[in-house]
């Protein structure tokens, strides 16, 4: 089986890719509509990825929002409702 989000191959029976950290697409149990709300709401903050467990793209969207006092934090936002809409249907 190949991960969905870097390409690496992985065991059939991973639950996460070892090289890119992201969840298997057939071990996630999350709501897609929650993950959205997230990515709209709060996706400046990275809470649409950490909901999903990827740590370091969420820590990313938070340093670069907080650390530049917020002016980034409309493109960081733009960038996550863009990545919600391209990631829900993999949480079905």
């Amino acid at each position: 089986m190949f991960c969905q989000n870097c390409g690496a191959e992985i065991n059939d029976n991973a639950v996460i890719c070892v090289k890119c950290g992201c969840i298997v697409k057939k071990h996630v149990n999350m709501d897609s509509t929650t993950y959205i709300l997230l990515a709209v709401f709060l996706g400046a903050f990275g809470a649409h990825n950490f909901y999903i467990g990827n740590k370091n793209t969420g820590t990313i969207q938070l340093l670069l929002s907080v650390l530049s006092c917020f002016i980034l934090a409309l493109p960081v936002n733009i960038w996550a409702i863009i990545e919600a809409c391209s990631n829900a249907k993999n949480l079905e």
